[in-house]
């Protein structure tokens, strides 16, 4: 009893469906579906829903791409102002270290000078 009321639900779903596309169709059919259906292999509906498909296929794409390109020109302009402050920090520590390498080697030489002087004294004692 109950698979019957699911079975009867069903069809009246189905019917309902189909009603529904046919008018949808008959609407969009105006703008710009063919009146000529391929080889007559497909039903007018199933050939609705491809060209709405297909439509919607195409308008996805576009959006894709758009945003594809939105990202890749945003991306190059990050990349572009990394690189310059990348540049800019390098030229800094570059300049940083010309300005203390002469203390480097003048702390260098003492060290060497008090080395030694502390080896003559060492071996003096000696």
């Amino acid at each position: 009893m109950a698979f019957r009321m699911l079975v009867l639900l069903g069809s009246q779903l189905c019917g309902i469906i189909k009603k529904r596309l046919v008018s949808k169709m008959s609407e969009e059919a105006k703008k710009d579906t063919v009146t000529e259906f391929p080889y007559r292999v497909a039903s007018p509906e199933f050939f609705f829903l491809l060209q709405r498909i297909d439509r919607l296929d195409e308008k996805l794409t576009a959006r894709i791409d758009e945003v594809d390109k939105k990202l890749t020109a945003r991306i190059d302009e990050v990349d572009k102002k990394l690189t310059a402050r990348i540049d800019q920090v390098q030229e800094s520590l570059r300049q940083e270290f010309r300005a203390i390498k002469p203390l480097i080697w003048a702390t260098v030489g003492i060290v060497l000078a008090a080395l030694a002087i502390s080896v003559s004294v060492a071996i003096k004692i000696w």
